[in-house]
């Protein structure tokens, strides 16, 4: 069995990452080749990385985005299972270890799913606060939801799999990538397994940059919503069925207005320390409206 370790990088030193990699590699009696793709980073980020040993290493002169950068593993890689790790994590020891003893007892499993735990500067930053309440939760609960609650940052899948449901590249910025491919693999009843196995996702985002992401990600969802061929799975989120409620019983006008007139207030709540979540949720839900409204 040929295993492969690939890490899309953007803008992010990963000699660090790398260094664990190779130690956990020689622990193990298999053949693991590590890959990282640059998708255009600064220049000074390119010449640490490509200088790196024992690794296989591709720079791209044009930045392609999320989907289309884990796309190309399949053309720079023959291993037979995949693992997709973010390039700005953490590994726990016995890290490669546990994903190589979860295919060993689950053969016919095609893709597992790691976890990850937040590891931010500021632990009580509006982006780590969300991930725990929202994102992190046990194993237990994962494997009862396993479509819903997988994310990109550290999952394993067979070739055969990923060369069938590969990422869509229009969907290239921030939001709803992992989303939008956990769906499509829940049409095709393709299971995930959910095993154990956190990643630590180091995240210095202020307050501010959040908010900016979530802008940008409720974007992306509108944009599904509006495009057939995603609409449907734009339907099984939170935000989207909020959304058709208001429409339905008409209070869409309502809210609205009360979010335009309210809009910088809310931003100045979301930046100020331990605000509650509902309102990021507000926040979310007035984006959303106002893309709508300005068709």
């Amino acid at each position: 069995m040929k295993f492969a370790v690939c890490i899309p990088v953007y803008h992010q030193e990963i000699e660090k990452l790398i260094a664990e990699l190779q130690f956990q590699k020689s622990e193990i009696d298999e053949e693991i080749e590590i890959v990282v793709i640059d998708d255009a980073s600064e220049f000074s980020i390119q010449e640490k990385n490509a200088k790196l040993q024992g690794i296989k290493y591709i720079q791209l002169a044009e930045n392609v985005g999320r989907g289309a950068i884990h796309n190309l593993f399949l053309e720079k890689s023959s291993a037979d299972y995949l693992l997709f790790l973010d390039c700005d994590v953490e590994l726990p020891k016995g890290f490669l270890k546990k994903y190589l003893q979860s295919l060993n007892q689950n053969p016919n499993c095609k893709v597992f799913y790691g976890g990850f735990l937040d590891k931010g500067k500021n632990p009580e930053s509006l982006r780590n606060r969300y991930s725990r309440a929202r994102e992190i939760q046990p194993v237990s609960w994962r494997n009862q939801h396993p479509h819903k609650s997988f994310k990109t940052v550290n999952f394993l899948i067979h070739r055969d799999v990923f060369s069938e449901n590969t990422f869509h590249p229009e969907l290239s910025n921030y939001g709803y990538v992992d989303f939008v491919f956990a769906q499509q693999l829940k049409e095709k009843h393709i299971d995930i397994l959910h095993i154990d196995n956190p990643v630590s996702h180091v995240d210095f985002s202020t307050n501010e940059d959040y908010i900016l992401k979530i802008e940008s990600a409720t974007e992306k969802l509108y944009f599904l919503y509006q495009n057939e061929k995603y609409k449907h799975f734009a339907q099984e989120t939170k935000l989207v069925n909020y959304f058709e409620k208001l429409k339905k019983f008409g209070f869409d006008k309502w809210f609205y207005a009360y979010f335009k007139k309210n809009k910088n207030k809310i931003q100045q709540r979301l930046v100020s320390e331990k605000t509650s979540l509902f309102w990021l949720d507000i926040y979310k839900l007035g984006c959303f409206l106002e893309l709508e409204k300005s068709l």
